[in-house]
């Protein structure tokens, strides 16, 4: 089974994109209460594309995925997953 939380970006420029780490933790612990992993993180490019920036490439978690949907306030326009592959921060099907 799947599942998805809420954690709250604490980063303070609307383009940014922080994971508050008390809730970071709570949610570690929920899965792992549950019988299941934190695979990865998903945040919204409003009006920009599905890839990651230089701060997502610098802020990314090696183990985990990094799925990013591109939004232009009303819509979904592009959902695409980013994973660590020998060192480069590559797409990898959003399965």
């Amino acid at each position: 089974m799947h599942a998805a939380r809420l954690v709250r970006n604490l980063a303070s420029r609307p383009d940014r994109f922080e994971l508050d780490p008390a809730e970071h933790l709570r949610v570690e612990r929920l899965a792992e209460r549950d019988g299941r992993a934190v695979l990865g993180a998903w945040h919204s490019h409003p009006d920009a594309p599905a890839r990651p920036s230089e701060a997502d490439r610098a802020a990314a978690f090696e183990p985990w995925a990094q799925v990013l949907l591109s939004v232009d306030g009303t819509s979904l326009l592009e959902l695409r997953c980013w994973r660590h592959v020998d060192g480069e921060l590559v797409e990898v099907p959003a399965e």
